[in-house]
């Protein structure tokens, strides 16, 4: 698969353009407080996110490839599903502030079912790479179960959102 990287903030993301402006409008429009960044990469999306207004930002990834730390972002190293990340991971997700868990790690269908049953009514789940590394079929059920809606968003392409609804 060849990956597009765009260059934000000085730094490599595995996002478009459009997929930039995407998590920024959900970050932005929403008042998110706190950003959970599953698959740091470079660090881009998690900056990306503390920038769009998210005053706390946690990141995590098996490899540190970060070059350019941020002070105002907690960068974790390890397996998220593991041990105490996967423990702080859960704890964050159910944390009361307005908060985005952002799925964009090697598998995204696992990362939205394992910790997005955790997140709160008006809490954001998102995900990258959909339609290319993952298909609707693979997480819909917890979707539909988690009452989970869809968000509009500004462009369409791989990075979509859903907005967590009180339950019924």
């Amino acid at each position: 698969m060849t990956f597009i990287r765009t260059s934000y903030q000085g730094t490599v993301a595995k996002l478009t353009p459009d997929e930039i402006e995407n998590l920024h409008h959900c970050v932005h429009e929403y008042q998110l407080e706190l950003g959970i960044d599953l698959g740091t990469y470079m660090g881009a999306s998690a900056l990306l996110m503390h920038l769009a207004g998210a005053g706390k930002v946690y990141t995590y990834d098996l490899e540190d490839l970060v070059t350019d730390k941020n002070e105002w972002i907690n960068y974790r190293n390890g397996d998220f599903f593991k041990g105490w990340i996967r423990d702080e991971v859960v704890d964050l997700c159910q944390r009361p502030e307005p908060k985005i868990l952002f799925c964009d790690g090697g598998d995204k269908p696992k990362e939205i079912v394992t910790f997005g049953r955790y997140l709160q009514p008006g809490d954001i789940l998102a995900s990258h790479d959909y339609g290319v590394e993952w298909e609707d079929e693979d997480v819909q059920p917890f979707i539909v179960e988690h009452n989970f809606i869809e968000l509009p968003l500004p462009y369409k392409n791989m990075l979509i959102a859903w907005i967590k609804q009180k339950e019924k």
